[in-house]
């Protein structure tokens, strides 16, 4: 019996070592021959077909050559990054709601606060500082993601963005970064397409300000870091040299639960440039000329900036009819 059991186990070991594996009926499986270990995905994803890497709820295309469709998290819950997760405590007044086509917007409250920044902080065009009064408003949750602005594409409504070394569009593994590399004027009709409207200068800092309080970012007047904004810490981006997914820093969202508002790509906004707000409106809506200039207002940083420039209040200029790899968008409605 002893030699019977030592040459079973001879004979198995020599099976393994040939790549073959032998079949039992108990808890052993195949495994494939040596050099055909089944492809292993990246952490997060699974594999499709046997072969393709995609994302929970996208799906393999095959004509497009690249996973598609941006994962959609259930009921109660936000993308973060690549994964869906449970969203951080947020006010009453931050209540979420998603249009026909599942774009996800938030419920910023109305009221008044203090816009731009006092003589010790901002710089000359963040003053004077005043008081604005803000209605009530919805946006986006996060900034227009490459996915969302591809179904404007293939509906032929809007143009594709420019590509190049910085540009999120046409590379595979950016569906849920912020689009970039459009001009203002792709940026309104993506957000008119989608029903809704570019924000206005003074929205989007009322919400950078978590509903307009007394503080410098989203989270408050802690110091920004890579913990909250995807910035210039530790290198572009946080070292990565690029954007990253939407909502990847839960440790910034804004108190209703918004994200990206400092960092990751500036905003355009429906305002027209101005060196300083001298004759500013004050009920938050666009400030826009007849006959309309060449400049339009961007908000909120960008991953090439450092702490001080993804402030709340900080502003600068871009030519509208030029397409930058720092600037989105993000969108903005007055209803439901």
């Amino acid at each position: 019996m002893g030699s019977l059991v030592r040459g079973l186990v001879a004979g198995m070991l020599l099976l393994l070592m040939l790549g073959v594996a032998p079949v039992f009926s108990g808890s052993w499986s195949a495994r494939p021959a040596r050099g055909e270990e089944p492809k292993r995905c990246p952490a997060g994803q699974v594999l499709l077909d046997g072969e393709h890497c995609c994302w929970p709820r996208q799906e393999w295309s095959a004509a497009d050559k690249r996973c598609t469709g941006a994962p959609r998290c259930p009921s109660g819950m936000l993308a973060v990054g690549r994964a869906c997760k449970r969203p951080p405590k947020i006010e009453t007044d931050g209540v979420r709601k998603e249009d026909s086509a599942g774009r996800s917007y938030i419920y910023v409250e109305g009221g008044d606060f203090m816009m731009g920044s006092a003589q010790e902080k901002g710089r000359k065009i963040e003053r004077p500082r005043r008081k604005v009064e803000v209605r009530g408003f919805f946006i986006g949750e996060h900034e227009v993601t490459v996915a969302e602005y591809e179904a404007c594409v293939k509906a032929e409504e809007c143009p594709a963005p420019d590509e190049g070394e910085r540009c999120n569009w046409g590379r595979p593994d950016r569906d849920l970064h912020p689009v970039n590399c459009l001009s203002w004027h792709e940026a309104r009709a993506y957000c008119e397409w989608a029903g809704a409207r570019l924000c206005s200068e003074a929205e989007r800092e009322y919400a950078a300000r978590s509903r307009g309080r007394e503080q410098d970012y989203p989270w408050g007047d802690d110091r920004a870091t890579c913990r909250r904004a995807v910035m210039m810490d530790g290198g572009a981006g946080c070292g990565e040299d690029r954007t990253w997914p939407v909502c990847s820093k839960p440790l910034g969202f804004s108190a209703q639960g918004v994200c990206d508002l400092a960092g990751n790509v500036w905003e355009w906004t429906e305002d027209d440039w101005h060196g300083n707000y001298e004759g500013a409106p004050s009920d938050g809506r666009a400030w826009v000329d007849d006959p309309r200039p060449p400049l339009r207002a961007i908000r909120g940083g960008s991953f090439l900036l450092l702490g001080p420039h993804v402030r709340a209040s900080y502003r600068l200029a871009g030519v509208a009819a030029r397409a930058y790899d720092h600037t989105g968008v993000r969108c903005c409605r007055d209803e439901f």
